[in-house]
């Protein structure tokens, strides 16, 4: 396959950011070539990407696919009397087409799903987007021995005690554990009077604080937690519209997380809850910086930069950049919309972040699948 002649390829690499006017060829889903005027083979698939920017793909690192049927619920009830009942009940089956559909159509190439029942997941051959399952832990799923499976999510600190997280923690160090600390000042202050510390702080004293630690919705934590976070190389997870929807919650220390180099992604924890759009994330994201420090220095390059590394080093899939032997996650973008106009190179992933809408987006492309059409796809 040749992406002929994209308008724009944000490359991402540290020598070359942005190329105009270039070919990128995929072989059984990696790079193979990037440069002018490649050769087309006969019969290779061929899109004109003239009128398109391609951009490194939009992963999810942590969603709840299981709360699609229940999508707009959230908005106006008890939160936690609903979530509840949602994981006490049979989870009924969706319609996984539907669903890929929307999926597809907001410019996700792969993403982590983490549900209840992944057997409600019954993927096509080929799905699009990619879609790794995780098994999600709840009090009456309470079990032993998940080794064998490569992503773990234990609810929250809310339902389970930091010593059961611990204990999964060690019982599975093959596995990433993720789990949902606190998203607001006063589940920060009940776990303190209660267990006499922070959360991060009261894991790394139980031993619970590792290198395959995956803690989601850290926006109250102190600069001791930060510290701990990285010299344990735990990770991290930010899901900006579910905390400030839902909690609203506190401001994360992203400037403090770059700093430091640790790694953290973007999810946006629930499909009930967010729009599906990793970019509304990213820009919410940066909307909770500048309001917390008044400072207009975290650039969107430097946030997108950050969270395209996190979410290939959580999933292992290598899809940060657009580079010769990397696999093929690419998302193609227009390249003019009324929603934005690239009017040179050096803002064009400024214009896509912050101003793109899911009907700008063209194609995705994965390593398994060949590439699709959205239009055709979702009878646009």
């Amino acid at each position: 396959m040749i992406l002929k002649n994209c308008r724009y390829a944000i490359l991402n690499l540290e020598d070359t950011f942005i190329m105009e006017n270039i070919d990128i060829r995929i072989l059984e889903g990696r790079i193979a070539e990037i440069g002018k005027d490649i050769v087309r083979e006969q019969g290779e698939p061929l899109i004109d990407c003239s009128k398109m920017v391609a951009v490194p793909g939009m992963v999810d690192a942590h969603t709840h696919l299981f709360t699609y049927n229940y999508r707009g619920m959230f908005l106006d009830c008890d939160r936690l009397k609903l979530w509840n009942m949602l994981l006490e009940n049979p989870v009924p089956s969706f319609n996984m087409e539907v669903l890929d559909k929307f999926l597809v159509k907001n410019g996700l190439t792969a993403l982590l799903t983490l549900d209840p029942n992944p057997e409600n997941l019954r993927l096509k051959k080929k799905s699009l987007p990619i879609i790794f399952k995780g098994r999600y832990l709840v009090k009456s799923f309470r079990e032993k021995g998940f080794s064998k499976e490569k992503f773990i999510h234990v609810d929250s600190l809310r339902t389970f005690t930091p010593e059961e997280f611990s204990e999964i923690i060690r019982e599975n160090s093959g596995s990433l554990v993720s789990i949902h600390i606190a998203n607001t000042r006063n589940e920060v202050f009940q776990f303190k009077r209660k267990y006499g510390d922070f959360q991060v702080s009261y894991l790394e004293k139980i031993n619970g604080l590792k290198e395959n630690a995956v803690l989601v919705g850290v926006e109250w934590i102190t600069s001791r937690e930060i510290e701990l976070i990285k010299a344990s190389n735990a990770k991290v997870i930010l899901t900006p519209q579910c905390s400030l929807l839902h909690s609203p919650g506190g401001f994360p220390p992203v400037k403090e997380f770059i700093k430091e180099k640790i790694t953290f992604a973007l999810g946006s924890c629930s499909l009930t809850c967010s729009s599906g759009f990793l970019f509304d994330e990213l820009r919410e994201l940066l909307r909770f910086v500048r309001s917390s420090y008044w400072d207009f220095k975290t650039s969107v390059r430097e946030l997108f930069k950050t969270v395209l590394h996190g979410s290939s080093e959580i999933l292992g899939i290598s899809s940060e950049s657009l580079s010769i032997g990397r696999n093929a996650y690419v998302t193609l973008f227009k390249a003019a919309s009324p929603n934005y106009r690239l009017m040179n190179s050096e803002k064009v992933l400024e214009n896509l972040v912050m101003f793109s809408e899911p009907e700008d987006v063209m194609y995705i492309i994965t390593p398994a699948s060949e590439f699709m059409l959205l239009k055709e796809e979702i009878g646009e």
